[in-house]
């Protein structure tokens, strides 16, 4: 073989050679391409693992603080409406039956004055008839329909929740 050729006289090993460093090029370029497109991903799948971890942690906590303050206003809510009970009932024990209309309206309004919570303040009679009320009445206003009533007259149930109406009052106040 002439001398320089040498290096030409396996033209094969040198294509094999080339075909193999160009394949591990390419591979090397498809795992650089792999990883930019994968850690990426990774990356924001964790950071919105963690984000929604912390979104959800903070949103219990407001679920549970918001909760807290209603278990508290609830609570508050119901020791006045006690208050009001007790001191209503010893006005109403202490006065004549005569004077129990005119005068313990006055005091109901007295006690339902600068209370928001308190729409009306209402003692009836054993038929259900309003004796006193904290607010104007119609005339012949009869309770004994409702089932705070109804829950109250064969004993004393002690404080009774009843369900939500809207009276006369309410609905001419909302245009009804």
């Amino acid at each position: 073989m002439p001398e320089g050729l040498e290096r030409f006289a396996e033209p094969e090993a040198l294509i094999e050679s080339g075909l193999r460093r160009a394949h591990q090029a390419a591979a090397l370029l498809r795992g650089v391409l792999v990883a930019v497109i994968v850690l990426p991903l990774i990356f924001l799948a964790a950071f919105a693992w963690t984000t929604y971890d912390v979104a959800r942690a903070d949103a219990q906590k407001l679920v549970q603080r918001t909760v807290d303050v209603f278990h508290e206003n609830t609570l508050k809510i119901f020791e006045t409406q006690e208050l009001i009970l007790r001191q209503v009932t010893l006005l109403a024990t202490r006065l004549p039956m005569q004077s129990i209309g005119l005068d313990l309206s006055d005091a109901m309004k007295d006690l339902q004055h600068g209370r928001d919570q308190i729409a009306a303040i209402w003692v009836l009679d054993e038929l259900g008839d309003v004796r006193a009320s904290s607010t104007p009445v119609t005339s012949g206003l009869n309770g004994s329909d409702r089932d705070y009533f109804q829950a109250q007259r064969q004993a004393d149930v002690g404080t009774y929740v009843g369900k939500a109406f809207d009276g006369a009052r309410s609905a001419s106040a909302a245009g009804c």
